[in-house]
């Protein structure tokens, strides 16, 4: 009995060498072929703000509101908005361009106070031209500009409660390679 396991064993042995010689016969003898040409053309970066400036140029404004304190640097800027009671606003539109040579893709929007903007009853969106909510993916081509709307709101408020109000509000718009 002992001598038929033994005998198995060689058998199986045997047979996982030939099955691995095989294999590595393959692998060794497969001949990969390349061939073309590639050419690499360096890529510029630059996608920013533009119509976005210190004093803010020409934003609507309705009541007492202020528009000040404009501080840009390529698709992100901070502002501080002042409205004195309800139903004043700012809506201000600039653009968004690409200058570079590289498509480019919005990844991330992110807008500072809006929560502090949100428990003093003010609106604050940042939106396309149409006032569409701005999509995460949307494309910016080469050459491209969109324009964009700034909107900070007091809402209509029946209270007494309601007071001048400043905020530092700012956005932050993260574009990738498209």
């Amino acid at each position: 009995m002992k001598k038929n396991n033994f005998r198995q064993m060689i058998l199986y042995v045997l047979i996982a060498l030939i099955i691995a010689t095989t294999v590595a016969y393959a692998a060794l003898s497969a001949t990969l072929n390349v061939s073309g040409t590639v050419t690499k053309q360096g890529g510029i970066w630059d996608v920013h703000f533009i119509q976005l400036t210190n004093p803010p140029n020409n934003p609507t404004i309705t009541g007492g509101a202020v528009f000040s304190n404009v501080n840009i640097a390529a698709t992100s800027f901070t502002f501080n908005a002042s409205l004195e009671k309800p139903l004043d606003s700012i809506v201000y539109t600039f653009g968004v361009t690409n200058a570079g040579s590289i498509n480019a893709k919005l990844d991330t929007i992110t807008l500072t106070g809006e929560a502090t903007a949100a428990a003093y009853n003010i609106t604050y969106k940042l939106t396309d031209s149409n006032g569409n909510d701005l999509a995460k993916d949307s494309t910016l081509n080469v050459g491209e500009t969109k324009n964009l709307k700034l909107t900070v709101s007091y809402n209509n408020v029946s209270s007494i409660s309601a007071e001048p109000v400043t905020l530092n509000l700012g956005a932050t718009l993260i574009y990738v390679q498209a």
